[in-house]
Formats: structure tokens, sequence, C-alpha cells
């Protein structure tokens, strides 16, 4: 296939290339994982000496459909309660009337330097017509007033996903007990002696967040039945939610439930809370502490460092209290909205790193169900998906872009990086992953491989030949170099090139496998005719023909091709070692004074794949 490089300052000269492989995941035969015991020679938890002031600061808790922040302690111990489902979709879609509101205006406005233009018809209309949503939601803070001179100390156990702790209080000390059940929607709180005269209230969405009131939700319904106290509310064209909880302990016992209407959602949740009050806390939470033991009892990982492995835990932890298959994905903040803001980036699915980094964590622990939560929901989204590209761009495929939320809803972002054709390569990339680490050709059949070959049907559709006899992408960026400046868009970027690559020889595997030849001939015919690399002056990656990287950045995405689409590997020729050592030094020589938590993370995977270790 045609793969090369286009040295700086020279034209394409491309040159053959054995394929390069593409590692060794879930191979046939492989030894099962070992089914480790809940008890740790480590431990793994966490814990605040006093009580945390701010909700970014709290303990995460969830089932994958209820999530709730525990922090704060005085004036209130607090809950921040979040639901996978409570979304408000409602969309003003006029901007999609506008002439030149497609790809080919887009090239029109870039040829013709109409950078202002184009931020009118892309960016400016569709956040003013929707200013606030289409958002993520909170279901409001749950309060439990405590004296002024409380003192607060809670420890989460990540292998049991429980909090306990002490609350010292006018001269008396509380156990302090709570966990969201593993398998119901239920959050269990409990204070042991209860402190008089508390109770626990809630303060709803639209009062934590004024901002939030331009939706224009109805206001919630509160009522009391006995003991129990209920909060209903609507989203407008959208799903009724209920909370039902019981104010006063020593065991509290919250439950959300949704439903199409708000009789029907209290009534769930009427029963969730009825099921929790009657089983009591012990109960549950030794289901609970069960229930979390089996999912850790299929990997785990002992590391001679306590702080590394505990990271470890962390990460596998938050994943699996976040997603769930049968359950919406998590967006950017996971499963605990902010508390009292409105949900930066409408708290959306970021398709340049953050939903692959997310889920990542789904692979290397084996917990495969937990990435079939947004797999699934890619194949639901599919036909959306499709509709936006015979639209937007006039062709057959799937183009994933990079801001969305359920329902392939689009919300406000740089279209520089909103219709980078990385995203829908990126995503493919999970897809592939999935698929290697379990080799179920159900699986791949049902989900898998019309994902990907849809993708590739949108590369194939857009790419455009030209006088050099390769195929080039017209229009896109290197995904946040230059944000939204016109200085951003390019032709030919890096990681596009190794997405789309990777994209045609992840289609070949799956039709091998699956028995198919459909598209495995066109697929290699786009792989052989792409253009070669562009490198800089240093003999490494540029970030498309022309352009180096010349400043510290956050997002290593020319190094693409180098991990994880891995096209470029230490197992190739000197070639590629050579340009592998040369992207890798100039990345790094540029200082990290712009880099993120994210650039660690995904520079400590690259070090990984060329088995450096530090």
């Amino acid at each position: 296939m045609r793969r090369g490089f286009v040295p700086a300052g020279r034209g394409p000269s491309p040159r053959l290339h054995p394929p390069v492989p593409c590692g060794k995941l879930g191979r046939p035969g492989s030894r099962p994982m070992l089914h480790l015991p809940l008890t740790h020679p480590h431990g793994h938890r966490l814990t605040h000496h006093r009580a945390p002031e701010r909700w970014s600061d709290g303990f995460p808790l969830g089932n994958g459909e209820l999530g709730a922040m525990l922090w704060g302690g005085t004036p209130a111990l607090c809950l921040t309660l979040d639901r996978a489902d409570w979304w408000d979709l409602r969309e003003d879609r006029g901007y999609l009337d506008q002439p030149e509101w497609s790809y080919a205006g887009l090239r029109r406005m870039v040829a013709e330097g109409r950078f202002d233009d184009l931020r009118a018809v892309f960016e400016e209309r569709f956040a003013a017509d929707n200013p606030v949503g289409p958002t993520k939601l909170s279901l409001g803070r749950a309060e439990l007033p405590l004296p002024a001179d409380s003192r607060v100390e809670m420890t989460l156990d990540l292998d049991r996903a429980v909090v306990t702790g002490r609350i010292r209080a006018g001269g008396r000390e509380h156990a302090l007990t709570c966990f969201v059940f593993r398998d119901r929607n239920v959050l269990a709180l409990a204070l042991d002696p209860w402190p008089a005269g508390a109770a626990v209230r809630l303060v709803p969405l639209a009062e934590t967040c004024a901002a939030l009131l331009a939706l224009g939700h109805p206001p919630p319904r509160r009522s009391e039945d006995g003991d129990l106290s209920i909060v209903t509310q609507t989203i407008p064209g959208g799903p009724s939610c209920a909370l039902v909880w019981n104010a006063t302990g020593p065991e509290v016992f919250v439950a959300t439930e949704t439903g199409d209407t708000l009789a029907e959602a209290e009534e769930r949740a009427r029963a969730a809370w009825r099921a929790a009050a009657e089983a009591g806390l012990a109960t549950l939470r030794e289901a609970h502490e069960a229930a979390w033991e089996r999912f850790w009892s299929s990997s785990g990982v002992f590391l001679p460092d306590a702080d590394a492995e505990r990271m470890w835990y962390y990460g596998v932890y938050l994943l699996a209290s976040c997603a769930r298959r049968g359950s919406t994905p998590p967006g950017l903040q996971g499963l605990w909205a902010m508390d009292g803001v409105i949900p930066p980036w409408r708290g959306d699915y970021h398709a340049d790193m953050n939903v692959q980094e997310t889920f990542w964590p789904a692979l290397g622990s084996g917990h495969l169900d937990l990435l079939d939560c947004w797999c699934d929901h890619m194949r639901a989204c599919a036909e959306p998906a499709r509709e936006f590209t015979r639209r937007f761009y006039g062709t057959e495929g799937t183009c994933w872009v990079c801001s969305t939320v359920p329902d392939y809803t689009l919300v406000p972002c740089w279209w520089t990086v909103q219709v980078a054709w990385s995203n829908s390569g990126w995503l493919a990339s999970l897809v592939w992953h999935r698929w290697r680490c379990s080799l179920d050709p159900a699986w791949l059949a049902a989900t898998g491989y019309p994902l990907v070959a849809d993708i590739f049907r949108f590369y194939r559709a857009n790419l455009e030949p030209a006088d050099d006899g390769c195929l080039h992408v017209p229009l896109s960026s290197s995904p946040e170099y230059r944000e939204n400046l016109p200085a951003a868009w390019c032709r030919d970027p890096s990681i596009d090139l190794a997405l789309i690559r990777r994209t045609c020889a992840w289609l070949i595997e799956m039709e091998q496998a699956l028995g198919r030849d459909e598209l495995s001939a066109d697929a290699a015919r786009v792989r052989d005719a792409l253009p070669p690399y562009a490198l800089d002056e240093h003999g490494g990656l540029a970030l498309w023909p022309g352009q180096p990287l010349d400043e510290s950045h956050r997002h290593p995405s020319h190094l693409m091709a180098i991990h994880p689409a891995m096209d470029l590997t230490r197992e190739g020729d000197d070639t590629e070692r050579a340009v592998i050592q040369a992207s890798l030094g100039r990345y790094c020589a540029l200082g990290q004074w712009q880099w993120a938590g994210h650039t660690y993370a995904q520079m400590i995977s690259l070090a990984a794949v060329l088995g450096r270790g530090g």
C-alpha cells in the first residue's frame, strides 16, 4: 500500500510499504483473565480529612444510570444528583435553511477568505438560535443541613463503591454511610445516630442555576405523602422524572426514575423507594458490594507503586460508575453534571479525543460491556448521522462530527473541529478495538462492521483525486491547532490520513472475518491512493503539508499515525523509526507549557507502544 512521506519543501514521492502489524489484541486461544478476589493487598481508597467545600472535590458515586457527587459538610452535606437520560434535546434547526450551510459552502468561504461569513453561518447562527440548549441537565442537589461546628471525614472505598466516615457536631459523633446501589436507581444515605431535627431536602435544578431558566421548563411539582417527599419535573417534549425520598433517617433512600409522563415516573420511583426501604440498608449494601465484587473479579492489576495502582482502579471505577450497557453514554462530565452551572460544552460527546479516552479503560480492563454503552449509542444514531452526511456533504456514508448529544443532536463547537474528518476515524478505532478485544463475530456483524463500513463510505465519497494520482482530503483541520482561526483550515492533515488509512485496513480485516467481500477492493484502492505523510524540516510528522508543529500544543493529533492508529511502528523499517524518533523529539522539545492533563495520558500511551518506560 502507498504510504511514504513528503519531506519539507518537496513534492509527493510515495513509495510502497508492506502492511504494518496492528497489534496482538484478542488473539484466539489466549489465556483467560484471572478471577481476582475483592480483597487486595493495597486497598483502593480515597479519603477527605475535612469536608470538600466544592463540587469538583467531592466523591463520585453511580451505577451507570444514577449518579451522585457527595461533597460539602457545612452548612450542609450535599449530593448533586444526575441521571444518564436527563438531557434537554430541543433544538432550533433554522440554521439548516441557510443557503451556504453545506460542505461545498464551507469550502467556498475558506477559498475566498470569507471567514467572518463562515463564523456567522456555521457558529454564530446556531449559538444564537440555541443559547442554552441542547444540554445535559442535573436533577438538582439534595442537602442535609448540619451544625456550623460540624467536622467531616469520609473515605471512598473504590473496591466496594461505598463512602463511609464520621461527622462530629454538637459534641456527638455520627457514623456516615453513602452509596448508589449498583443494580437499582436508589441512593442510600445513613447517619447513626441521626442528627436531631435534621432532614434531607432537595434544591431543584432551577434553583441552583438561574441561567437554565431560559430553557422554559415548567416548575417542579412538590408533594408530601406521609413520610415521603416527592419532586417531579418534565422536560418539554422530553421525559419526565421523579425523585422520592424519606427526609429523615437514620436510613434515607432517594429513588429516581423517568417515564413518558409525570404519573409514570412517580409510580416507578415510589416502587423503587418502597423496595429499598423494605430491604433495608444492610441488605442493600450486602447486595451492592457483591455486585461490585463480581465486577472487579474479571480483571485487576498489581503494581509496586500503590498510587499508580490506585489510579488504575480509580479510572476503571469512574467508567463503571457512569456507563452501563443499555443506558445513555456519559458526556464530558460523566454522570456528575456540575453543580449550579450550565455544563461546559453542554456536557456533550466530544469525538476529537474525549469519547475515545473515556472508554479506553473498558478495553484494557476487559469490561467490554462498558464500551458497548457507546457502540450501541453509535448504532442507534447511525441513521441521523447518515441524514446529516447526506444534507451537509451530499453523499453516502456517516460523518461523525465532534460535538453532539444524544440522538446525534448537534451542539455549538468550533467548526474547524466540528467537521474535522478525523472524528469519524477516531470513533472507528474505538469500534475496531472493541472487535479485536472480543473477536465476537455476532457483535461484528450486528454492530462493528456496519459502523466502520459506513465511515469508510463517507471517506470514499468525499476524497478528491488530483493530478498527482492521489486521493486528497480537500478541507479539514488538525483538531484544535489554531483553534477556530482561519489558519486552522487545511488540506491533508496527517491525523486524517492516518485514520483513513487505518479505517481501510480495519474494514478489510472485518470483511475477512465475516467472509464478505463487498468493500475490501475499494478500501485497498483508497488506502493505496492516499498521499504520503508530510514531514517537517527535522524529519518528523508535520501537521499537514507545509505546516510543522511550531508551538507547544495540548493535542498531539498529528502523531496519530504513531499512536493510537499505529500506522507507523517501531517494528517498521529504518525510515519509519527515524520519523517516529524525530516526531516525538520535536513534540517534546517544544515544551509542556500548553499541555493539558489528557496530553500527559496520551504521551504516556505513546511511550508505551514505543517500548519506553519513562
